[in-house]
């Protein structure tokens, strides 16, 4: 997502963009601050950052609570130094059909209990929540052999793709780069 994130936004700003990326595959929010720390060590702070946690969240177990003020801390930190913050809250667990029933329905609820608990997080600490189980899942419920990857529980590049093509307007606005037509209208039916 953020090569396509920094195509997207060298292509609608003119400018160029040096993208770098401290994601860890499987991190959740009790590693996020050694993510900005990383940050900050690689060079001078970023002029925005996008953050996408949350599943890791509920699959660890961590707490819907102290995963939402992690993150809150975390968009605080990346404020406080100047950089824009687009933070991708939970996705919806209730489209991972290879999950089973009755885990599925607890996953999702806890997930989706956690983007409602990430969003007052994020917009508290001065950054833009994008729900992304809510402009997601109807994607992943009509084409889970496109959305996901062969494992069935993982997105796929398309799914990412899509995921990047969610952030990319909100970034864009936070930048002052956006147009009328790019606003993003959230929907809040989680």
């Amino acid at each position: 997502p953020g090569v396509l994130i920094a195509r997207g936004l060298a292509e609608q700003s003119g400018k160029r963009i040096r993208l770098s990326t401290k994601a860890i595959v499987g991190a959740t929010s009790k590693g996020l601050q050694g993510q900005v720390d990383a940050m900050f060590v690689a060079g001078p702070p970023p002029d925005a950052a996008i953050i996408m946690i949350g599943a890791n969240d509920v699959t660890a177990l961590n707490g819907v609570h102290p995963s939402a003020a992690r993150l809150g801390n975390a968009v605080r930190r990346l404020r406080a130094s100047g950089a824009v913050v687009v933070v991708g809250t939970c996705p919806d667990f209730g489209v991972i059909t290879t999950i089973p029933q009755p885990l599925r329905f607890t996953a999702r609820t806890i997930g989706l209990y956690l983007a409602r608990v990430q969003a007052p997080a994020v917009r508290s600490a001065g950054g833009v929540a994008v729900p992304l189980a809510d402009l997601m899942q109807r994607d992943f419920r009509r084409a889970p052999e496109v959305m996901f990857s062969e494992d069935m529980y993982h997105p796929s590049a398309a799914g990412y793709e899509l995921a990047a093509s969610q952030l990319l307007p909100p970034l864009l606005d936070a930048l002052g780069e956006g147009s009328d037509t790019q606003q993003l209208k959230a929907p809040l039916v989680s």
